[in-house]
This record gives C-alpha cells, sequence and structure tokens, in this order.
C-alpha cells in the first residue's frame, strides 16, 4: 500500500507532462509569409517557397506609426465573411472594355479577378468563373496576333487596279465600292506576334494595369488589388490567400514546368551537320589510308 502511495505522485508527473507536451503541440500553428502568403511549419525560418524571413510567433509584428489617424469608420469596421460578387463583376467589365485593343491588359483585370472570385461565397453560385475562363482564352488567342496595315491595298481597304495610260506609262489606282480581297476593307491584318512584340506588349499593359487600378483608388494586397475601403476589412486567412494565388511560380517549377512542354532540346541544326561533316571526313580518310600501297612495295 505504501508503495502504491509512493508511486502515485510520480505517475501523476508523468501524466502532466504529456498534457503539457500535447497542448504545445496543439498549439503549434503554421507560419504564414507574409510575402507570398504560403503557409510553413511552426519551427521554420524562413518561407519555403520564397525564402523570406518567416515572423515569429512569440515576437510581436512591427506596426509602423501612422502619419495621419485612421477615420473611425476604417478603425471599426468589420471583416467580411465573403466578398461582395460585384466587386469581380467590375473587374470582368474593365477586362471586357480593353479586350479589343489591349488583351494583355484584359488579361491582368481578368487575373485579379479569378483571384477576388475564391473570396466571394461558393454557395451563391453563378457563372463568373466560366466567364472568366473564357476571356482569359480569348486574350491569349489575341495576344498571339497583331494586327498590320494591309500590303495589298497598302490600309486603304479598297482593291486596286493596274493600268497604263495614253502615253504607255502604268498607274495603280484603287476601285471605289470594291473591297481589298486581302483584309476584306478593314485595311489591317493579322499576324503571329514576334517575341520582342510580345514583351514589349506586356511590359507596357503592366504599366498600364498598375497605373488604372491607382486610378481606380484600388491598393494591392500581394499580387491581387482590391479596393481602398475592403483592405482593412479582410481577415488574415483572405490576405494570405490572396499572396498565395498571385504569387509568382516558383522558378524551378517553372523551368521543369516548361521543360515538360517543350520536350527533350534538340541540338541545332548547324550541330547536327558539323558532326556529320566530321564523320564523313574520318570516314572518307580511313577509306584512303586503307588503300594507299605499303612504302615497300
Amino acid at each position: 500500500m505504501q508503495a502504491g502511495v509512493k508511486r502515485f505522485p510520480r505517475l501523476g508527473l508523468w501524466w502532466g507532462g504529456v498534457l503539457v507536451l500535447a497542448a504545445s503541440l496543439a498549439l503549434a500553428l503554421p507560419l504564414v509569409c507574409d510575402k507570398c502568403g504560403f503557409e510553413s511549419p511552426a519551427d521554420a525560418a524562413v518561407c519555403a517557397h520564397c525564402g523570406a524571413e518567416l515572423p515569429r510567433s512569440g515576437a510581436a509584428p512591427a506596426t509602423p506609426e501612422p502619419t495621419s489617424p485612421l477615420p473611425a469608420a476604417a478603425a471599426t469596421s468589420e471583416k467580411l465573411d465573403f466578398l461582395d460578387p460585384s466587386v469581380v463583376q467590375a473587374e470582368i467589365a474593365e477586362a471586357q472594355r480593353h479586350l479589343g485593343r489591349q488583351p494583355e491588359l484584359a488579361r491582368l483585370f481578368l487575373i485579379n479577378a479569378q483571384a477576388l472570385e475564391m473570396l466571394t461565397d461558393p454557395a451563391a453560385g453563378g457563372r463568373r468563373a466560366a466567364r472568366i475562363k473564357a476571356l482569359l482564352d480569348e486574350c491569349e488567342r489575341s495576344s498571339m496576333q497583331v494586327r498590320i496595315k494591309c500590303p495589298v491595298c497598302d490600309g486603304t481597304g479598297r482593291r486596286k487596279f493596274a493600268g497604263a495610260t495614253l502615253s504607255g506609262q502604268e498607274v495603280v489606282r484603287d476601285t471605289p465600292g470594291s473591297p481589298c480581297t486581302e483584309c476584306g476593307g478593314s485595311g489591317y491584318v493579322a499576324r503571329r506576334a514576334r517575341v520582342e512584340d510580345l514583351r514589349f506588349r506586356k511590359g507596357r499593359a503592366l504599366d498600364d494595369y498598375r497605373t488604372a487600378q491607382q486610378a481606380r483608388k484600388y491598393v494591392p494586397v500581394g499580387g491581387a488589388w482590391v479596393p481602398q475601403d475592403l483592405e482593412l476589412k479582410l481577415t488574415v486567412r483572405q490576405q494570405a490567400q490572396l499572396r498565395r494565388v498571385t504569387a509568382a511560380p516558383c522558378p524551378a517549377c517553372a523551368r521543369a514546368d516548361r521543360g515538360f512542354r517543350q520536350g527533350p532540346r534538340r541540338a541545332p541544326a548547324r550541330a547536327v551537320r558539323s558532326r556529320a561533316r566530321a564523320r564523313w571526313t574520318a570516314r572518307a580518310r580511313g577509306s584512303r589510308a586503307s588503300a594507299r600501297p605499303p612504302a615497300g612495295a
């Protein structure tokens, strides 16, 4: 009996240690990166996706002092459970407005709409996601082509005919009321865009996109843009979700995906011809050496 009483405190201490360990493991929540929104283990020092330093759970985050006091409505604003679908619809409308002239700019608005669509109520339904996907495919097709002046009608859109004057001089004139057979009367034809043209148009579209969002009083949250009055109403999880969706892809994953789409890399035609010429030269020299008579013959 006395031995059982003596062992009881040790048993209680052992179970207490087990409970404390279980509670500490339950409280070890993943760390969310402030830069890209990626969730890393609680004991990680840097983000596994972008390499940025992770905030420590024990240390309080440093908050910069505001230059001007916040309004009372913004300070006491309630957090949003779901985003209003009208915000997503506004991004789709902006994309449709720029689709005909600048498909690269329209694509940026659609990517932002796709990110904001993830914060809306899934029970509400709707066909916005399918509409965004269809518009993105249309932007992809339009961005691969460029409109140039028709080389047949020289941009006039009218059919030309060649004739000669009484003095024998050849002249080329337009036919009124007869459209050009190459461009159909529009004066422009579509050609496949070059890589240099695509890079220039994407860079210009990115500058125009930032200017347009700032003019609409939108603020960036990661790679997404939200209205200024909704920034303080987003929860931490919603902001992390926006950062994660719009984060740049991992360079290693992008290279692997590009290599998978392009297949095995082939040698240039010039290198193939050089190797074939070297083999043929070596074979010809060997045949001449074997056909040469011996020196003492």
